[in-house]
């Protein structure tokens, strides 16, 4: 596939000066006739960073053709302002009238309550009627107090978490919501995939989530797709 790629990205090769012009056969391919298979590159402005990887950029460039290579300088990552895809192009077929803009991911973090306030996260896992319900109580410096874990049937996700607030509100603690919920996803998930109920104490950290909870403190951002 690379050689057939090289060699068809450059058309026109010399041999002892003389050019040679390179076609992709098709069953009705006449030399008379020039043909609508060309390969083209296409360069693409303000891409976000995160799409600068290989399928990455095939995926934009898929919209207008089947992609074929990168240039070697987005390769390398040092020309980013600008992304170049070679694909293979039917000139006899429409082209997009636009590309849509890939949605970027949202990038969040865990933040630490004030002084004196305990920070609730809770999070539902739902699948086929039953649901995961997952909740783990932080105090100010992000050490865990509790962590809670249920299993119970539900008609959606938003009816597990509902149920997930009310069980946490029971113990009378102010709570405090943040779109970081990895430590309570988790719970949740775990608790549906075994269909039981957790309670984790201090001193007891579950190592399904010790390093999540240790990543969280340390205020290390989490990409959400």
């Amino acid at each position: 596939m690379e050689d057939y790629t090289r060699l068809w990205v450059r058309l026109i090769w010399f041999v002892h000066t003389c050019p040679m012009r390179i076609f992709k056969w098709t069953p009705d391919f006449r030399p008379s006739k020039e043909s609508p298979l060309t390969p083209i590159w296409v360069h693409f402005h303000g891409l976000p960073l995160y799409l600068f990887e290989v399928e990455g950029l095939f995926s934009v460039a898929n919209s207008i053709g089947k992609p074929l290579t990168i240039d070697s300088h987005n390769v390398n990552r040092v020309k980013l302002g600008t992304a170049s895809v070679c694909v293979d192009l039917d000139a006899s077929k429409p082209l997009m009238k636009e590309t849509p803009r890939p949605k970027p991911p949202l990038v969040v973090a865990w933040s630490k309550p004030g002084s004196g306030i305990y920070k609730v996260n809770i999070d539902g896992s739902f699948k086929n009627g039953e649901a995961g319900l997952g909740a783990i109580i932080r105090i100010e410096y992000g050490q865990m107090v509790y962590s809670l874990g249920f299993y119970m049937a539900a008609d959606s996700s938003l009816e597990a978490e509902l149920m997930a607030t009310l069980e946490v509100s029971r113990s009378e603690l102010s709570h405090i919501w943040h779109e970081q919920n990895m430590a309570a996803d988790v719970i949740a998930k775990h608790s549906l995939k075994e269909r039981a109920q957790y309670v984790w104490r201090p001193g007891d950290t579950p190592d399904l989530i010790r390093a999540l909870i240790q990543t969280e403190i340390a205020g290390i951002p989490y990409i959400r797709g």
